[in-house]
């Protein structure tokens, strides 16, 4: 995609997301412009990794290579408005527009993609897939919804050996993440959410049944079992011994978990895990990522280091002092 176009704008370069793909592009070496609402702690790094940003909604305020180039590709959210004037006079002049997830669906495509979705603990569960392949050889790229601690950030790329892994979380808002092809998809959950799109609660579950469904191996398909509905494909949990594939052998250590992953498909138990950060709920995002990753052909030893290494979130149950009097 970077051989079609020299120049690319993103409309909300801020976003969480829109900020994982401007890194990419710029990575690559593509000239990256950016318009964002306000300055924010991400958009002063994004300016620092040489990438230009305006927060003027003005037609104006458009860098003149963007202007220059007719052919830039201009990426926005369904999160900008329609009166934006910059979106206006995009549209009005004829650009090439594309929405967030169009555009991470065309860049994953080639890539040995692994999918994250859920109205809750996606984020936790793409990082911790990202922390596991940190510790093997293989080559990939990851896109997250939140600053992973151990990549130190929402984009990250692994030059590594043979075939190209991606990572992507894929959004419900907006149906955005039926623009994804993985090879493997992940479900956490299934919650009402963004009911001002879907109405009800069954339109949400149809939609990420759809999302699943990009993956036509049933096997290749992971779900939370009795988190995720209307998901056809193999079930995991930490505490329901029903699932195809369930935590066991669960003890709590100071903030971390010490488990391992029995089944119900004859394989072989991932024994003697631990995972260094608390709640029943990560305990079973770890369960989800490990067995994705297993499947996708990743060595159990790669698994058990990732786990045990993953340093969690920036914000999220971060720690910032550990001591023996004090721990925040």
């Amino acid at each position: 995609m970077n051989q079609d176009f020299k120049h690319i704008y993103f409309i909300g370069v801020g976003g969480i997301g829109m900020s994982a793909l401007a890194r990419y592009f710029n990575n690559i070496e593509v000239s990256v412009f950016g318009y964002d609402k306000t300055p924010s702690p991400l958009t002063e790094q994004l300016a620092a990794e040489g990438i230009e940003i305006t927060f003027e909604d003005e037609v104006n305020t458009i860098p003149k290579e963007i202007n220059e180039d007719r052919k830039s590709l201009i990426v926005y959210t369904p999160a900008i408005p329609e009166s934006s004037k910059i979106l206006s006079y995009f549209r009005d002049q004829n650009y090439v527009l594309k929405k967030r997830a169009e555009v991470l669906g065309i860049v994953t495509n080639q890539t040995y993609n692994l999918s994250v979705a859920g109205t809750h603990g996606k984020t936790t569960t793409s990082c911790m897939i990202s922390s596991i392949l940190l510790h093997s050889s293989v080559k990939f790229s990851a896109f997250l919804g939140g600053i992973s601690a151990n990549l130190g950030s929402n984009y990250f790329f692994q030059n590594g050996k043979g075939r190209h892994y991606s990572i992507s979380e894929a959004d419900e808002f907006d149906r955005s993440f039926l623009h994804l092809s993985p090879v493997y998809a992940l479900v956490t959950s299934t919650d009402a959410d963004h009911l001002d799109i879907y109405g009800t609660s069954e339109e949400i579950e149809k939609s990420f049944t759809l999302f699943s469904e990009k993956v036509v191996d049933r096997n290749h398909r992971f779900y939370a079992k009795g988190k995720a509905n209307g998901i056809d494909g193999v079930s995991y949990s930490a505490s329901d011994n029903t699932a195809d594939y369930y935590a066991s052998e669960i003890v709590q250590e100071n903030r971390g978990t010490y488990f391992s992953i029995s089944n119900q498909q004859g394989d072989r138990i991932l024994e003697n895990l631990y995972l260094n950060i608390p709640g029943h709920h990560n305990l079973e995002n770890a369960v989800g990522a490990s067995v994705m990753c297993l499947k996708a052909g990743l060595e159990s030893e790669v698994i058990a280091q990732g786990l045990k290494n993953f340093a969690g979130i920036k914000r999220r149950f971060e720690v910032i002092i550990d001591t023996q009097d004090l721990t925040y």
